[in-house]
């Protein structure tokens, strides 16, 4: 396997004092301007993971789309070990962050070992799955989406999709990838992204999906929950 490439992308302060990032050649924030923290917290965990942790009897599977910084991925762990089940998480990055970028990272963990465990996220091998703990297992895929994924059909419980913007990525958020997206998860599984755009909303109807507007974090108005409807539902449709 050949060495893995790291970017050093821009460190900057969010409105909730928490770290985010910005990418050097798209020039775009890799969370909210008004804090990473928050949105992280609010759209992925509490609009999202939460649901399926309150109906889940068994392990829970987690796609991530854009590892990023690694705050999701470290919320989610934290969130598995005070919840007490065991989450299966994997994530594709076609811009693995330096773990040295990571060490200066500022976040309101309630402690020191929630930072060494954001840390040791990013100092996980790629390309493997790593038993991080009893409650978590982490499998980053370095590369590009859809292109270098092994796509598990029925597979996932949710989607954190946090790509870049559609400005930014336009073909991450195509009909074709929401399709896609739609195949990996499991009937009544969660697709979740910080984005309220028209066009991916209507990408997701298109796909199948049962399609919500839900209130923002502050400085977002709205984001998008996507629901693919249970076996029973679509075959009485």
């Amino acid at each position: 396997m050949k060495k893995q490439s790291f970017s050093s992308p821009e460190k900057v302060i969010t409105g909730d004092g928490s770290s985010s990032l910005i990418h050097a050649h798209l020039d775009e924030m890799y969370h909210s301007r008004h804090g990473a923290w928050t949105e992280t917290n609010y759209i992925f965990i509490g609009k999202g993971l939460d649901l399926v942790t309150g109906q889940s009897s068994g392990d829970i599977f987690v796609f991530e789309m854009g590892f990023g910084s690694g705050l999701n991925a470290v919320c989610t762990m934290e969130t598995a070990i005070e919840a007490n089940v065991r989450i299966h998480y994997t994530t594709i990055e076609q811009y693995p962050v330096d773990p040295d970028v990571i060490r200066e990272m500022k976040f309101p963990f309630p402690d020191e070992n929630s930072a060494n465990r954001l840390l040791g996220l990013h100092e996980a091998p790629w390309n493997t799955e790593v038993i991080v703990n009893d409650q978590f297992t982490l499998h980053k895929i370095a590369g590009k989406f859809p292109d270098d994924i092994h796509i598990e059909s029925g597979r996932y419980d949710i989607i954190y999709y946090d790509a870049f913007a559609p400005g930014a990525q336009p073909e991450l958020w195509d009909l074709e990838i929401m399709e896609l997206c739609f195949s990996m998860l499991k009937p009544g599984g969660i697709w979740i992204t910080f984005s309220s755009k028209s066009s991916v909303r209507r990408h997701l109807i298109q796909a199948g999906f049962d399609v919500e507007k839900l209130p923002g974090p502050p400085g977002k108005r709205e984001i998008l929950r996507a629901v693919k409807p249970d076996e029973m539902i679509q075959g009485e449709n």
